[in-house]
């Protein structure tokens, strides 16, 4: 079941990489570098592949921080990360056996709002 929420971080990697690609030849150059890092924060819970549980949390937190970061992102062209975003909020959930735990379902919109406004100022 692990291979269903890697699949889905994959196709969300997948999602971001074709709007970077598209975002190339479209967008100035200093919107195309938080472009950039926006797409390489889609990759990182890859890492944690071989570790459900902490898989989905970081599924969980990343897929969270980027819808708020994509909605407030709407004049820089951010918003066409949102599938990216919402696909690893079901990558979070593809797996019954290993969901991140109503604790962190409860404070990852808090740790997301936190750390946009942060990175805002």
């Amino acid at each position: 079941m692990v291979r269903r929420q890697c699949g889905a971080a994959a196709a969300a990697v997948v999602a971001a990489m074709s709007v970077l690609g598209v975002g190339i030849f479209t967008v100035p150059d200093y919107v195309f570098g938080i472009w950039l890092v926006t797409a390489g924060v889609v990759a990182l819970p890859l890492v944690l592949c071989a570790a459900p549980k902490a898989f989905a949390r970081a599924c969980l937190l990343t897929g969270t921080t980027l819808v708020v970061w994509g909605v407030l992102g709407l004049l820089l062209g951010l918003c066409f990360f949102l599938p990216a975003a919402l696909l690893l909020l079901v990558a979070a959930f593809a797996d019954s056996d290993n969901w991140p735990g109503w604790q962190w379902v409860v404070c990852a919109p808090a740790f997301a709002v936190t750390l946009t406004a942060l990175l805002a100022v």
